[in-house]
């Protein structure tokens, strides 16, 4: 019985040594000589669980290894126990206790430590110790985001802490949001201090500042989705329409400003069954392909009337600058239309070649009983003539369709009537001639003489 009794007690006794040994193992080595120490310990866990002191403290003849010694801090407060001479240790070995204080407050404390072993003849000897209660990575992800400052892991500047939420740029809310996963991995103690902070400044609670940073950036991306007109309806006037679509293409500074949350958001507000957009030059794009049909559907209203088989040809020619300045997507999407129109089917650029054809014969080919010349004759080969100055004004391939024209009318061209008109028109006789000089000198002598007559 005595036996098992012994090997409860020297199991009890290893456990207890095991589990004693087994604690964090950040120790203060505090020694007598009287220098300043110094521990680390992050926040929330013991200063340290474990005080191991060097030899120093005078043991002669002190041989109960149950006489303990007592630590006392600055403020009187025992955080120390200790043993003077752990079990199967001589005299010589270091002597090791539980520390009992903990901090909950990032900095530094200094401790003066007083170490006064009981028993007979005892004598108290003094050291300071200096604690730094450091904080994590992750708190200084969350202090910053709040708008504190984490120097070093042992400084907690709070100043600058965001005193209210009005005001907070894109980017700081998102720095909010995105820093949930650091608070969250907080150890109980950071946790209280960021929960203190919010709530002495902001009067919310954390939850609550993340559900207000998600409002508010989504609030930035309705304004500017609200601001560019594009979920509006399509109004009946296209100009008011077109306007519209420049004005949101011009929006690139606005969309920059924004954080990439409420990037995302005024994206996502911007889509639609039609067109998903992911990014904003896709919404651009898709503006000026609207400009281009808006532009095209201008144009043909404006230049293009086609009633009863018959086209305008007057509008087709005032539509030249327009269909000029026009980009190529739009000219496209017009000549898609026209060309699948009946009746038309061709492309503007050679509906305004047949306009400019016609108009030149209109303007110097059609007698007055509304004919078309196609045969130069006494009557009207002096109109044929007239018409040269305007004929070589016509670039060429104005002069190809107008010859075209007049081979399909009357299988001939305009320079084959210019050659047989210049055959009809009549040249002065020899005796005419000769009167026409006679008269040119008469005329000449008398204006000679009335200038003389004059001078006398």
């Amino acid at each position: 019985m005595k036996r098992k009794l012994v090997r409860m007690l020297l199991v009890t006794i290893v456990v207890f040594a095991l589990a004693f040994m087994a604690g964090p193992k950040a120790r203060a080595e505090i020694t007598g000589d009287g220098e300043k120490h110094v521990v680390t310990v992050p926040c929330g866990e013991n200063i340290t669980s474990y005080v191991e002191i060097d030899g120093w403290i005078d043991v002669t003849g002190k041989q109960d290894a149950n006489n303990q010694y007592a630590i006392v801090d600055n403020q009187g407060q025992q955080i120390f126990t200790g043993w003077n001479q752990p079990m199967f240790q001589n005299n010589n070995a270091s002597y090791y206790g539980r520390m009992n204080a903990t901090s909950n407050n990032i900095g530094q404390q200094v401790l003066t430590i007083n170490f006064t072993p009981s028993g007979f003849g005892a004598t108290t000897v003094q050291t300071v110790l200096t604690v730094n209660c450091t904080g994590s990575d992750e708190l200084k992800t969350v202090i910053e985001a709040l708008g504190g400052k984490m120097p070093n892991n042992y400084t907690l500047d709070t100043d600058d802490v965001y005193k209210t939420v009005e005001g907070l740029t894109g980017e700081q809310l998102e720095a909010i949001i995105d820093a949930e996963d650091e608070y969250n991995s907080l150890v109980d103690a950071e946790k209280a201090i960021v929960d203190n902070l919010i709530a002495e400044n902001l009067y919310i609670s954390m939850s609550d500042l993340l559900d207000y940073a998600e409002s508010a950036l989504d609030d930035m991306a309705s304004d500017f989705v609200k601001a560019t007109k594009l979920n509006e309806e399509v109004p009946e006037n296209l100009e008011d329409y077109r306007a519209r679509l420049v004005n949101a293409i011009g929006m690139d500074d606005d969309f920059n400003k924004l954080s990439p949350r409420a990037q995302r958001k005024a994206l996502n507000k911007l889509s639609n069954e039609d067109n998903e957009y992911n990014s904003w030059d896709e919404v651009k794009e898709r503006c000026k392909k609207n400009i281009n049909l808006v532009d095209a559907k201008l144009f043909l209203n404006r230049y293009v009337d086609y009633n009863n088989g018959n086209l305008n040809e007057d509008l087709i020619l005032l539509g030249e600058d327009t269909w000029n300045n026009l980009s190529e997507e739009a000219k496209s999407i017009i000549n898609e239309v026209l060309k699948g129109t009946e009746g038309i089917e061709k492309t503007y650029p050679e509906l305004l070649l047949r306009a400019k054809a016609n108009k030149f014969i209109n303007d110097n080919l059609v007698t007055d009983d509304g004919n078309v010349i196609v045969e130069s004759n006494n009557s009207n080969y002096k109109k044929v003539l007239e018409a040269k100055d305007a004929y070589d004004a016509l670039s060429d391939d104005v002069k190809e369709e107008v010859n075209r024209i007049l081979t399909q009318i009357g299988n001939t061209t305009y320079p084959e009537l210019l050659d047989y008109a210049q055959k009809l028109e009549p040249t002065p006789k020899t005796g005419d001639m000769a009167v026409a000089m006679i008269v040119v000198s008469v005329i000449s002598i008398l204006g000679f003489a009335v200038t003389f007559i004059k001078r006398k």
